[in-house]
Formats: structure tokens, sequence, C-alpha cells
């Protein structure tokens, strides 16, 4: 009988050059560990991305936010509300024009903020670790070019 394979034995095979299972992988565990501590709010998936975004671009519209987060506009407005309802983002019509509103923090969105980062800065130390600061850089570096090429219509099928 064949010993059973653990899952970090297993081979890519056709997928050993390609970035998107790894990019799955990686976004499904820092999300786990996300939620573990999003959860403990009581807030829904998403929410970390926007709370933070939001935050450090205030005055940004929902299309901007969705076009940043990844977030299809009807779930960016689901989470938005979400967030408006708890007292923690408010909708803030615009000095320039009326008519457009834009996203802030409150003061109790800062608040939770300042509380989530400091737990999820921890969740994201073991991939720190892994690298030193130059690497860490190119990572990210790297990570922001796979994205642009993807979302600037460069990419087949878009």
């Amino acid at each position: 009988m064949n010993k059973p394979v653990e899952p970090d034995e297993l081979a890519w095979g056709v997928l050993s050059s390609s970035v998107g299972p790894r990019a799955r992988l990686l976004r499904n565990v820092l999300r786990m560990r996300a939620s573990a501590v999003t959860e403990d709010h009581g807030l829904p998936a998403g929410s970390l991305t926007v709370l933070s975004l939001i935050s450090a671009n205030e005055g940004c519209s929902q299309s901007a936010l969705a076009d940043r987060s990844g977030f299809f506009s009807t779930n960016l407005v689901t989470i938005v509300n979400d967030l408006e309802n708890r007292g923690l983002v408010q909708r803030v019509r615009s000095k320039e024009d009326r008519r457009y509103k834009t996203l802030a923090l409150s003061a109790q969105g800062h608040e939770l903020m300042a509380t989530l980062h400091a737990r999820i800065a921890n969740i994201e130390d073991a991939i720190c670790e892994a690298f030193d600061e130059r690497e860490m850089a190119q990572f990210i570096e790297f990570l922001d070019r796979a994205i642009a090429a993807l979302t600037e219509g460069r990419a087949a099928g878009a």
C-alpha cells in the first residue's frame, strides 16, 4: 500500500510555473487569519480591507475604493453600508461637488482600526520573517506589478 502524500509534498505538475494557485493559497491563508480577527468584532469578510483603505485615503469615492480593493461594486456597497450602520464609516458630501459623496472613518472607526491594525500586523509577521527587508520590498513590488498587469487590460481575456 502506498504511503499517503502530505499536502506540502504534492507536486504542482502542470501548475509548477503558474502564479494563480499559489496566489490563491496565500490569499486563502491570509483571509482565514484576518477573518479570525474581524469576526471577534462581528465584522463581515472584507471589512478590514475596506476600513484600511478608507483610513489611508479619507475622502475617496466608493468607485475608487472598489477599484483598489478588487471588490465588485455591489459587494463593496454591502460592506460600506454595514460599516456605516455600525457607526464606523461616514459618507460625506463632497465640498467640490455636492452631488458626490466621499468616504471617511468615524472616530469609532479610527479607534477600531488602531485595534485591528495591531492584531493584523501579527498575521503577516511570518511572511516578513521569511524575507529580508530588500526581498520584502521586492516581493510587494512584484505583487503590485502582477496586479497591474492583470487590471490594466493587458491580460489575455481581459
